[in-house]
């Protein structure tokens, strides 16, 4: 059973159910866990581009990616999901919060925000994940975000970034696992938010 000081480490956790064991991966019928992305720390009240006000539309991802398992690539190539765990929320919904709280926090824009909520806005920051999983063999969890920035009057592309990283994992578990997405994800929107802002 995993403890619940170690379930707090790095990465939200709500929700109870038992814990997994180390080698649990594919199939089984352990209830399922639920993880979601810690908040980002506020950082220090920047000038620049406090004036934007940006819109994070629902990012795009293939089918495999656009659900709430957590996606699992052995070294066959092939793809499954890790037993037992689950995100809060469809992956696209929770990495579209993550960032628009991201933005929030960086001091960078006077406002960033979901769709659907009648405010104008300056640009829109459009994600696309490409990758987001965990590599069994390699113990390292992997994302790629591609990101654009359109201005929101005229529609013109203002600045793109290709977001990539690794992640170690420190043990073969779901609370091991998410942590290590929740860290990588952190450091790949901190380094979407100048592009977004500048």
């Amino acid at each position: 059973m995993i403890g619940r000081s170690a379930m707090l480490r790095g990465v939200a956790v709500i929700g109870l159910a038992t814990g997994l064991s180390a080698c649990s991966m594919l199939g089984g019928s352990t209830p399922l866990e639920t993880f979601d992305f810690s908040p980002p720390a506020a950082s220090a009240r920047a000038a620049a581009g406090r004036q934007l006000q940006v819109l994070v539309p629902d990012p795009i991802a293939d089918k495999a990616l656009d659900g709430d398992r957590i996606v699992v690539r052995s070294a066959d190539n092939e793809i499954a999901n890790y037993a037992g765990a689950q995100w809060a929320d469809r992956l696209p919904r929770l990495i579209q919060s993550r960032l628009v709280a991201t933005l929030d926090a960086s001091g960078r824009v006077r406002a960033a925000m979901r769709p659907g909520l009648g405010v104008a806005s300056d640009r829109q920051a459009l994600l696309e994940i490409r990758s987001f999983e965990y590599r069994s063999a390699e113990k390292v969890v992997v994302a790629a975000l591609a990101l654009k920035v359109m201005d929101d009057r005229s529609g013109r592309i203002l600045a793109a970034a290709d977001l990539r990283g690794t992640e170690p994992v420190g043990a073969d578990t779901a609370v091991a696992v998410t942590a290590a997405f929740d860290r990588l994800l952190a450091r790949l929107l901190a380094e979407a938010v100048p592009t977004i802002t500048r």
